[in-house]
């Protein structure tokens, strides 16, 4: 099951380009109401690995990693994480800013709270680089 979700952020495109690739601002923005990151890797090549520690409230951590997949830097980033869901990321300059565009295929059906979850997350991008 494919789903996406996008964002708006008012900052130039390098900015946001590399505000998403980097480990330690990943570690701030990335978090919704029911997670954080803790902590993060990431190699943004073809082939690359990275891993996401994420957090609840109730301190339950849990890891996120994959392989990336594509990379055309400052337009596209995808991923394939370790339990076969497909994440496709693009950024797209439009006027005053850009689109952030992030799609979730997933080979099960898709639960609601990820989709909020992953809302929350761009929202949270968007605070943190306007």
């Amino acid at each position: 099951m494919q789903s996406t979700v996008e964002q708006f952020v008012r900052a130039p495109l390098e900015k946001v380009w590399q505000a998403w690739i980097s480990a330690e601002d990943i570690e701030i923005w990335q978090c919704s109401r029911h997670w954080h990151t803790r902590h993060c890797r990431l190699d943004v090549r073809l082939g690359g690995r990275f891993c996401f520690t994420l957090s609840s409230a109730n301190d339950v951590e849990q890891d996120v990693a994959g392989t990336v997949t594509r990379v055309v830097p400052s337009k596209l980033l995808e991923w394939v994480t370790d339990k076969g869901r497909v994440i496709t990321v693009t950024f797209t300059a439009v006027a005053g800013g850009v689109r952030v565009e992030q799609t979730i295929d997933d080979p099960t059906e898709l639960d609601p709270i990820l989709l909020t979850d992953r809302q929350e997350m761009l929202a949270s991008f968007a605070r943190y680089l306007e």
